[in-house]
């Protein structure tokens, strides 16, 4: 699972959620992709958009060649992508063979799932109001994300998201030109 920018230590609705995956027998991951460096409301409060915008920059997918990590060693000591990869391949081993591996990711973590769902680890991926324009903020294309998925994908929208990840949106027409295509769900009030 990918949480939203709030991270892992306060959000206590996107840890049941993963409780009920688990009552319902599935294997379960919520790794601490900031390393307990989440964001705030405080610091919403204090330093605004610019701040989180500068904040969310500093988790990179992948980390360029020799470039510092400021959350400390990573799987592969190289960004978001090393922790996603231990995360699949701890799934991978303590589930039969065969067994599927799907993620989900909610607003920020839908950026992960669709990451996720590029490197050919997945079977699927589901995204509540997603943040998928974060790939924008590293200097990526949305869009091109998009045509570069290899698994299916469910989007649960909200009325204030991105019109790109709406029905007739670019991002997910790009999505809509691959063989499994996407599903959006109407948005929610």
């Amino acid at each position: 699972m990918g949480y939203d920018i709030y991270g892992f230590g306060s959000q206590s609705r996107i840890r049941s959620v993963c409780d009920r995956f688990a009552e319902a027998g599935f294997l379960v991951i919520l790794p601490d992709f900031f390393r307990g460096q989440q964001w705030s409301k405080q610091r919403m409060e204090a330093e605004g958009r610019p701040g989180l915008v500068k904040w969310v920059k500093q988790f990179k997918w992948r980390r360029s060649g020799g470039e510092e990590d400021d959350g400390g060693a990573r799987a592969d000591g190289g960004g978001l992508e090393g922790d996603f990869r231990a995360a699949v391949a701890y799934l991978r081993a303590n589930l039969p063979a065969g067994a599927k591996v799907g993620c989900a990711g909610f607003c920020w973590g839908a950026w992960i799932a669709v990451r996720g769902s590029i490197i050919g680890t997945l079977s699927a991926a589901y995204s509540a109001h997603p943040s998928v324009h974060v790939e924008n903020q590293h200097g990526g294309s949305d869009v091109a994300l998009a045509s570069q998925v290899k698994c299916p994908q469910l989007f649960h929208t909200a009325g204030s998201d991105n019109a790109n990840l709406k029905t007739g949106g670019e991002f997910i027409a790009q999505l809509a030109k691959l063989p499994f295509g996407a599903a959006v769900r109407p948005p929610v009030a």
